[in-house]
């Protein structure tokens, strides 16, 4: 299980403080004792010292000297003379006027006491441990002369020394304890408060490379943790930002590769498709160019059929060259559209009219069904090839006696311009395809009618250019095209259309 950095940082804080309190328990215990022994040791020099500045004239003023320099201490003073005796002591505050003691000597005692230790100074003193044996009491001695050659000795009672030395060790480590069991309280608080901006700099940096970008770090300070945090916003910014350009950029780039592809594509199959139109007008010119160079017949209206097959190879090769002209040229740019307000129903009207051959041959019925005026506002000439178009392939698909429609009608500031005919419909699978060059719906591929499925790629590219929409869906008994177109000023109201025949 991966452990907390919070828990790793108070198992080390904590570890660090728990080692602090036994270095000190293990201090204390070594050497509490023997601090306290030094020190007292110097407290009974100094206090020698003191003495030596007394007179010891007077006795009343000598013990109370004495008492003044010995207070707050727990030493027994003796002073003797160089006889060994006993002149003043603080052992009940009272002068002694004898001694048992005819000389000075290292660990003379008012009774026997067990010589332990002796240091003898560079000064003549000396320390003297020894044991008193009626109570089993060891004490810290210390014998020097004063000025006039008198005897100081000064005592404290060392078990006295190491009680007091143990109690303040088992006091300082009780104490200890307590600040240890404190400490690690606050080791857990700050472990979790200090390590908490790295942990969320840890999750933020996850959803960052997981390219996740919407989360954002809070600076709760201005340290270097703190700049870290605005560092990485920063971080995180900069890279949704580039991220997001370089996914725009991808995009647009894939979509480039896909429109060069489909455009590499479109390029094969128009050239395929250019290849097979011209093939077979070709062969045909060729034929009979050469049988009339043979002169497979010598009869004059066979030669003038011969011609007229050949001329009319040539006006269909010359249409089919300048639709494919005309779509390259709306394709690539090259025509620049011409809008102008002009009226749709009149243009419709004059269009039927051009067509009346073409509909008293197939025997349809054509209806006009737009208001007696549309106007609009686009390029009049590339509309009227637009309605063309379409009328000329609804004529191309609808069977003999049926019937083509021609409607309009004006909403939302748009004019929509619709030609139906009775027939069959459109498949699901042609009805994407039929605005592709060379497309041609009906089974047969007849070339007898003149078309190369160039008519609806042309609609398709002049509407592209007027920024106006273009469709088909098929009806109950038959077929709609449609397209929009802006509707004038003027006309900017939203009538529908009423009828004209």
């Amino acid at each position: 299980m991966q452990k907390k950095i919070w828990f790793r940082m108070f198992i080390r804080v904590a570890a660090i403080f728990a080692g602090f309190v036994a270095l000190l328990a293990a201090v204390n215990g070594g050497f509490l004792g023997k601090y306290y022994i030094w020190r007292e040791k110097n407290a009974l020099v100094d206090m020698a010292g003191s003495i030596r500045q007394l007179e010891l004239k007077d006795a009343a003023a000598t013990l109370q000297a004495l008492e003044r320099l010995n207070a707050g201490r727990n030493f027994l003073i003796d002073i003797y003379d160089q006889d060994g005796k006993m002149l003043y002591t603080t052992y009940g505050q009272q002068i002694w006027d004898f001694s048992d003691f005819p000389v000075f000597a290292a660990g003379i005692r008012r009774r026997p006491l067990q010589t332990l230790e002796q240091e003898r100074r560079e000064d003549g003193s000396w320390f003297i441990t020894a044991m008193d044996e009626s109570n089993n009491a060891e004490y810290i001695i210390y014998q020097s002369r004063t000025d006039q050659n008198d005897y100081i000795e000064i005592r404290v009672q060392k078990s006295l020394l190491e009680k007091s030395a143990g109690i303040a060790n088992e006091f300082i480590l009780i104490l200890a304890g307590v600040f240890l069991a404190g400490a690690l309280v606050w080791i857990v608080l700050f472990s979790k408060s200090f390590t908490r901006p790295i942990v969320e700099m840890n999750a933020i940096t996850r959803d960052m490379a997981g390219l996740q970008f919407q989360r954002k770090l809070v600076p709760a300070s201005k340290d270097e943790i703190g700049q870290l945090a605005c560092s990485i916003n920063d971080l995180s910014t900069k890279l949704d930002a580039t991220l997001t350009d370089l996914r725009e950029k991808n995009e647009k780039l894939q979509d480039e590769i896909d429109a060069e592809r489909r455009l590499d594509s479109m390029r094969r199959g128009f050239v395929s498709n250019v290849s097979h139109e011209l093939k077979t007008p070709i062969s045909i010119i060729q034929g009979y160019a050469e049988g009339l160079k043979l002169g497979v017949s010598g009869d004059k209206d066979k030669r003038e059929a011969y011609c007229d097959v050949i001329l009319e190879e040539s006006v269909r090769m010359n249409r089919l060259v300048l639709d494919l002209l005309e779509l390259s040229r709306y394709e690539s740019g090259q025509i620049k559209i011409e809008p102008q307000d002009f009226d749709m129903a009149g243009l419709a009207r004059g269009l039927c009219q051009k067509l009346e051959r073409r509909v008293e041959e197939k025997k349809v019925t054509l209806a006009l069904e737009l208001p007696p005026c549309l106007s609009v506002h686009a390029d009049p000439a590339r509309m009227e090839q637009v309605l063309h178009n379409y009328l000329s392939n609804a004529l191309s698909h609808v069977p003999e006696g049926g019937r083509v429609r021609l409607t309009g009608e004006s909403r939302d500031g748009l004019a929509r311009v619709s030609v139906y005919n009775t027939g069959a419909g459109i498949s699901a699978d042609d009805m994407p395809q039929i605005w592709q060059s060379f497309y041609r719906g009906d089974p047969s591929h007849k070339r007898e009618e003149g078309r190369f499925g160039l008519g609806l790629s042309i609609v398709r590219a002049i509407m592209e250019l007027h920024s106006r929409e273009c469709g088909v869906y098929n009806t109950d008994d038959g077929v709609c095209f449609w397209f929009t177109a802006d509707l004038a000023a003027e006309e900017d109201g939203g009538q529908t259309g009423a009828n004209l025949v």
